[in-house]
């Protein structure tokens, strides 16, 4: 039961922007931060994936950037004998 119209609109517009604050901002940064990728580069991966493959093409986006940024960032680890370093959640 709404009080007043103008009650609703108020109700309606902190709601869509709360939704929008959290999927595009806090959102990102937490998978960013769980996949110790950078916030900017989750939005990249995501917004290609959609380009490329629409919603389908979001779901591998963060994965194989992930995949990406680890053998940027270590590339003794791809093909070395060497073995990966524990993931972060596995180190003690």
């Amino acid at each position: 039961m709404t009080v007043s119209p103008v009650t609703a609109v108020r109700a309606f517009s902190l709601g869509a922007a709360i939704g929008v604050i959290g999927g595009n901002v806090v959102a990102p940064y937490l998978l960013g931060r769980a996949a110790q990728v950078h916030p900017v580069l989750v939005i990249v991966a995501l917004l290609v994936g959609g380009t490329f493959g629409g919603v389908l093409g979001i779901l591998p986006a963060m994965p194989v950037t992930v995949i990406i940024v680890i053998l940027v960032k270590e590339p003794h680890a791809a093909g070395s004998g060497r073995p990966w370093p524990p993931p972060p959640f596995l180190s003690p």
